[in-house]
């Protein structure tokens, strides 16, 4: 499955797998991982991920729906986004989604 991050309309930003973007009018997402910002003990910003949603029970494999009007918009992750987000729930088989809300 392809990664993405999807920004929403609260201003959070989830990283996942996207298992369906043409669901009913929903993104199924799984693994999904929420993106955070805070300050490295150097006092430069690092980036990190968190559970999300931040009360759901954290176990591999767990799947999502993000309705399509709850995001603002889509997008590849860089390389070392993707890396990091591989060494915590391993590799996967990529394939291209069908659909045009991507």
């Amino acid at each position: 499955m392809d990664i993405y991050i999807l920004k929403l309309v609260t201003g959070e930003e989830i990283l996942g797998e996207v298992v369906d973007s043409d669901r009913d009018g929903y993104w199924r997402l799984r693994n999904p991982v929420g993106i955070s910002y805070v300050r490295g003990q150097d006092g430069q910003p690092n980036v990190g991920f968190s559970p999300f949603p931040l009360h759901a029970e954290q176990k591999s494999g767990f799947e999502i729906d993000i309705a399509f009007n709850s995001v603002v918009y889509s997008y590849v992750p860089a390389e070392d986004f993707r890396s990091n987000y591989d060494q915590i729930f391993g590799d996967r088989k990529s394939t291209r989604l069908n659909s045009s809300h991507t």
